[in-house]
C-alpha cells in the first residue's frame, strides 16, 4: 500500500470534511460527501487510505509508538533528557510522548469507526465492500490491542464520536478484548484471500495470526487457560493454510528494497515523505555518516551478554547489534570509536542497534523502510510456545527450529554456516517456556515487540527477567540506570492531557503507582 502523501492527505480531507457541514455549506454537486464517497469502490478505498493515513500518524506508528515501546521495554538505554523517564522505567503522565500517542491512536480509531459505520450503511456491492470493511475491522483491532496492552482499561468507542460521546470512561479490560476478538472474527470472514490481496495489505490469515497473539496475551502465565487452545486453533490455521514462509537469510529482512516479503504477515507501510527519517534516526538509531544517532540510544548490556553467552557464533549478532567499534564521520574525517564490549567506560559503552542499518546510504530520506507488526518468524515462535503450553515440547521443536535454521544460514543457500543457534531438543516444558521467551528477544529485538513479550507473563516474570536481570548485571557501571522494583511498570500512566480533557476519567482512575 505505498501511497503518496498527496493521496493520503486527499483521503483525510474527504473523511474529515463532513464534520464541518454545520459551519460551512458546500454545493453537493461539487463536494464529495459521505453518500457519494461510499457509493463506489474507489471512494471506499479512499476512505480506507484515510484509516491507514491515521495509523501512520507522526505520533502513532511513524514515531512515538515504536520509540516508546523500545525505551520503556527495559532492554534499551538512552541519555536523552526528554526520554530518561521512560528509559529509567519511571514514565510520567505528562511525559513527552504518551499524550500525543494516545491522541493519535484514538484519532485512528475514530477514523475507522466512521468508515465502518458508513460502509455498513452503504449500498455498495458486498464483493467490493466486504474486503475493505474487513480490513478496517482488522486495523481497529490492531490499535485497540495496542492500547489495552499498554494502558489496561481504556475508553472503548465503536461508533463515530459526537458531541454527546466525547467523554468516555475507561472500559474494563475484558470488554476491550471482547471487542478486539469480535473485530478480528469479522475481519477473518470479510478480508481477501491471499490470492486477491494487494501488496503490503493484510489478508484474512493476518487476522488469524493476530487472534493467536491476542489469545496468548489473554492466557498470560496460566498454562491451564482455555485461551491457549483458542490461540492454537488460529495459529495452526496460519501455519497450514497461510501463504507465508521465512525469507532465506535473516539479513535480507532488513534490506529496504525487500519489504513486504513472503515473511510479512502485516507490516505498517511507511514512506520517505512521511518521515521515515524520524523512525530511522530517532527511534532505531541507525548510523549514517555525519550523524550521531548511534550514540544516543543503545541496547542494554545484559541483552547482548545473554545472547552471546547462549549462542557465541550466532550470525544474528552481527546483524542485530553494533558492537566493538564503528566509524564516525566528522568534518576532520572519519574516526573509529569503541562500543561495548570493547568500551564499557563512557557514553559509548553499550551496543547499538544494527538491524536497520543500510551500508552506503548517507541520507536517511533516501530510505524507505516499513515497521513490521507481524512476521512469520514471530508467528512460528508463538506457535512453538502455544504447543508447549498445551502438550509439552515434543511437537513444539519443529516450529522454533525453523527459525534457528534460518539464523544459521548466513547467505540463504539452505546450508548452515554456523553451529549456532543449534536446534533445540531434550527440554522440559518449563525449560522450553523459559527459552522461548528469551528467543523472542533475540529474534525480534528492535521491532517494537519486546515491551509486550516481557510483560504478558505477569509481574513476577518481568521482575526477574527484566528488572533484576538488568540491575544485577556485573558489567553495569555507574552510567547504567537502576530500575525500580515497581509493578506500575506493567502499564503506562494514563496521559495527563486525557485526564484533564475527559471529564469521565478523573485522577482517581489513574493506573496504580502513578
Amino acid at each position: 500500500m505505498k501511497r503518496s502523501i498527496t493521496s493520503i492527505f486527499i483521503a483525510i480531507i474527504i473523511l474529515t470534511a463532513p464534520s464541518c457541514t454545520d459551519m460551512i455549506t458546500e454545493n453537493p454537486s461539487t463536494f464529495l460527501n459521505e453518500t457519494n464517497l461510499y457509493s463506489s469502490e474507489e471512494g471506499a478505498q479512499a476512505a480506507l487510505t484515510g484509516v491507514y493515513g491515521a495509523m501512520i500518524g507522526y505520533h502513532y506508528s511513524t514515531r512515538s509508538y515504536p520509540i516508546v515501546l523500545m525505551m520503556h521495554s527495559g532492554k534499551f538505554y538512552g541519555d536523552h533528557g526528554a526520554s530518561k523517564d521512560l528509559y529509567q522505567l519511571n514514565p510520567l503522565p505528562n511525559g513527552k510522548f504518551l499524550g500525543k500517542m494516545w491522541s493519535d491512536m484514538y484519532r485512528m480509531i475514530n477514523r475507522a469507526n466512521d468508515v465502518i459505520k458508513n460502509l455498513n450503511e452503504s449500498n455498495l456491492d458486498p464483493s467490493e465492500k466486504d474486503p475493505i470493511l474487513g480490513e478496517v475491522y482488522f486495523l481497529r483491532a490492531v490499535t485497540y490491542f495496542n492500547l489495552v496492552r499498554m494502558w489496561g482499561a481504556v475508553p472503548l468507542t465503536l461508533e463515530p464520536t459526537t458531541t454527546e460521546t466525547l467523554a468516555i470512561p475507561r472500559t474494563p479490560v475484558e470488554e476491550v478484548y471482547n471487542a478486539i476478538i469480535s473485530d478480528l472474527e469479522n475481519a477473518k470472514s470479510l478480508m481477501h484471500d491471499p490470492s486477491e490481496q494487494r501488496t503490503g495489505r493484510p489478508n484474512k490469515y493476518a487476522a488469524h495470526a493476530l487472534l493467536a497473539k491476542v489469545y496468548v496475551t489473554m492466557a498470560g502465565n496460566d498454562n491451564s487457560s482455555q485461551y491457549w487452545q483458542d490461540a492454537y486453533d488460529n495459529a495452526i490455521t496460519v501455519y497450514n493454510e497461510g501463504p507465508y514462509d521465512l525469507v532465506s537469510s535473516y539479513s535480507e529482512l532488513w534490506h529496504p528494497m525487500k519489504e513486504n516479503s513472503v515473511e510479512s504477515i502485516f507490516e505498517i507501510q511507511l514512506n520517505r515523505e512521511i518521515s521515515l527519517r524520524m523512525v530511522l534516526e530517532t527511534m532505531l538509531r541507525r548510523y549514517y555518516p555525519n550523524t550521531n544517532t548511534r550514540e544516543r540510544v543503545k541496547i542494554n548490556k545484559e541483552v547482548y551478554d545473554t545472547h552471546i553467552q547462549m549462542y557465541p557464533e550466532d550470525p544474528r549478532m552481527g546483524i542485530s547489534y553494533a558492537d566493538s567499534s564503528y566509524i564516525k564521520y566528522r568534518n576532520k574525517g572519519p574516526k573509529e570509536l569503541d562500543l561495548y564490549p570493547v568500551n564499557n567506560r563512557d557514553k559509548r559503552g553499550w551496543p547499538g542497534l544494527q538491524k536497520w542499518h543500510v551500508p552506503g546510504i548517507s541520507n536517511s530520506k533516501l530510505v524507505n523502510i516499513n515497521l513490521p507488526y507481524l512476521r512469520y518468524a514471530d508467528h512460528l515462535l508463538l506457535l512453538a510456545e502455544i504447543e508447549n503450553e498445551l502438550n509439552g515440547p515434543s511437537n513444539a521443536y519443529q516450529y522454533v527450529n525453523q527459525v534457528l535454521a534460518r539464523a544459521r544460514d548466513i547467505d540463504g543457500d539452505g546450508v548452515s554456516d554456523s553451529p549456532d543457534p543449534a536446534d533445540w531438543s531434550g527440554m522440559t516444558q518449563d525449560e522450553f517456556r523459559e527459552r522461548i521467551m528469551q528467543e523472542r528477544v533475540f529474534e525480534l529485538i528492535g521491532e517494537a515487540q519486546t515491551w509486550f513479550d516481557v510483560r504478558r507473563r505477569g509481574y513476577d516474570y518481568f521482575l526477574e527477567n527484566v528488572i533484576r536481570k538488568h540491575n544485577n548485571n556485573p558489567n553495569n557501571t555507574d552510567l547504567d540506570f537502576v530500575f525500580p522494583e515497581s509493578e506500575k511498570n506493567m502499564l503506562f500512566p494514563i496521559p495527563a492531557n486525557e485526564i484533564n480533557a475527559n471529564p469521565a476519567i478523573t485522577p482517581s482512575d489513574q493506573n496504580p503507582g502513578y
